[in-house]
């Protein structure tokens, strides 16, 4: 099998997942059509270990071209907000939940279902989440080689300006937001591995939620004083 077939495989099983809800008391989930999550385990190894020698065949060549980490970090980037935590319990973007062909959202799943799916679901996360490291231990050199002079904090406080006001047209979306998050951290070299979502909430529930971007205002202003003394 050819080199992009293989990662095609494992892609899709990473992108894929779908549970379907069955009257078996033994085995009452499906994952991705195996019977089992051990079944599914197994399916999982089947796309993964040949998806490690392309991938280390990647990671080599991109020693000597840029262009090709770039672009893995890119997919990895994207595949980062796939995976989530909600209340406790794992997510998924493309989760699709059937019973007898018909859709079924997960808060009707019993206890022990919901704690099938969420072990199936970090199952993925960790295997994309250990052939990530590989990649994201790598430094790229990028168009443009500044950072910010903010701790995690003050850095939150610029996301949630970003996040939560009018200043950009934003979807509501959990996803979709991380995706932003994610292309902040991109754009200002900043570590993608952090979890800025939690942060953000952390940073807002601070008793002084706006101090690094009051300090920034406060900056700003003594900058548009000087200019004015040079006008006059």
């Amino acid at each position: 099998m050819k080199q992009h077939e293989i990662l095609h495989e494992y892609l899709s099983a990473l992108y894929k997942a779908e549970v379907d809800v069955t009257d078996d008391l033994h085995e009452p989930l499906h994952f991705n059509e195996a019977e089992s999550l051990a079944a599914y385990r197994i399916d999982l190894l089947d796309v993964e270990i040949p998806a490690i020698s392309c991938l280390m065949d990647i990671r080599e060549k991109g020693l000597e071209d840029n262009a090709i980490i770039v672009a893995m970090l890119g997919t990895i980037i994207e595949l980062e907000t796939i995976f989530g935590e909600e209340n406790g319990h794992a997510t998924h973007r493309y989760l699709q939940i059937t019973h007898e062909g018909l859709p079924l959202p997960p808060e009707e799943l019993t206890p022990d279902e919901r704690e099938l799916l969420d072990e199936y679901l970090r199952l993925q996360r960790a295997s994309f989440r250990h052939l990530a490291r590989w990649f994201n231990t790598l430094k790229t050199s990028v168009s443009f080689p500044c950072t910010l002079r903010a701790d995690d904090m003050d850095i939150a406080e610029m996301m949630a300006l970003h996040l939560h006001t009018s200043l950009v047209v934003f979807p509501t979306d959990k996803y979709l937001i991380k995706e932003f998050i994610l292309y902040f951290c991109h754009v200002w070299n900043l570590p993608a591995t952090k979890d800025y979502y939690t942060i953000v909430s952390h940073a807002l529930a601070r008793p002084h939620p706006t101090a690094f971007l009051e300090k920034i205002v406060r900056e700003l202003q003594n900058y548009i004083e000087t200019l004015d003394r040079k006008r006059i």
